[in-house]
């Protein structure tokens, strides 16, 4: 049949989140710097139902059908993610407009999708599916900082980095 809810269905929007910079600068131009930023709380929530002598089927990967019978029951998905950032890198400047670095970085992104029943079973509060997988990126990284434009405090300025990573990817459901 037709699809009630796909998981590009589910919209989060837009977060921010705090950003933090550190730079000592040495005095031989070599500079070390530790940054960090994280966007928690990415939010979604869609619900599918009721629909009065219908079946509610759910599809997961690896082919698992979750059927539901829909007269007196909707699906409620809830969908969180969470991204977190730390680098440390060490920093030179061979020439005034561009800066060369090497460092580590960390990356985590974790995300939740929660399935609840609407009102709840018998059986307790009705939620019937949690997800939570999570990936950990770790590794080295190169870059380079430019600017572009510069007038008196205003600038304007272009990043690129590269690196190596691992990731340790987990999943609970």
């Amino acid at each position: 049949g037709t699809a009630a809810l796909n998981a590009t269905d589910l919209h989060p929007g837009f977060s921010g989140g705090p950003r933090l910079d550190l730079i000592h600068h040495g005095d031989d131009g070599t500079d070390l710097e530790v940054s960090y930023f994280q966007i928690d709380g990415w939010n979604a929530g869609r619900s599918v139902g009721p629909t009065p002598g219908a079946w509610l089927v759910m599809q997961a990967p690896g082919g698992f059908l979750q059927p539901q019978e829909a007269s007196d029951q909707m699906m409620v998905w809830d969908y969180a993610s969470r991204l977190y950032n730390a680098e440390a890198n060490v920093r030179w400047n061979p020439w005034r407009r561009v800066t060369l670095l090497a460092g580590f970085r960390w990356v985590q992104l974790g995300e939740e999708l929660v399935g609840i029943l609407e009102p709840p079973t018998a059986h307790g509060t009705g939620s019937f599916w949690d997800t939570q997988p999570k990936n950990n990126l770790y590794g080295l990284q190169v870059g380079a900082v430019g600017t572009l434009f510069e007038r008196g405090r205003f600038s304007v300025r272009c990043m690129g980095k590269a690196g190596l990573f691992d990731d340790h990817a987990a999943e609970a459901t």
